[in-house]
């Protein structure tokens, strides 16, 4: 199973997203729900190389902002088999596009081949192109 979703030695997180980054790992791919079901081996796949970074790390979390929100989360990556890997947003454009949209609406998105027609037209038209870079 896979899901697609740093910190510097400073006291606070920075780029400002990656707090953001962190609080939607958290909350927003449900590692509550994965952890409450004994879900295993799976997939994470995140775009904010500082927040993999700090979550893979066996250091103490160092950005005061999120001290507690990393913790919970590293605590809930070594009692499983799950893995957090990085992946570039370029690469990822599409299910950045949806994390964005269903953060800031609340609206969780799911759709099929047979439902494109449902989707907010960012997503479609992001879809769109790289169907047609993948023919050409």
């Amino acid at each position: 199973m896979m899901f697609r979703t740093c910190l510097p030695s400073s006291k606070t997180l920075s780029p400002p997203a990656a707090k953001e980054e962190v609080v939607g790992l958290d909350v927003g791919v449900g590692l509550s729900v994965c952890s409450s079901v004994s879900l295993e081996n799976i997939l994470w796949i995140c775009d904010t190389l500082e927040v993999v970074r700090e979550v893979n790390s066996s250091a103490e979390p160092s950005a005061w902002d999120s001290i507690y929100v990393v913790k919970d989360i590293k605590q809930r990556f070594s009692s499983s088999m799950w893995i957090l890997d990085w992946n570039s947003r370029t690469s990822n454009r599409i299910a950045d596009l949806i994390t964005k949209f269903s953060l800031s609406s609340d609206i969780c998105v799911s759709a099929n081949e047979f439902s494109f027609d449902n989707l907010p037209c960012d997503i479609v038209n992001q879809l769109l192109c790289e169907q047609l870079g993948l023919v050409l």
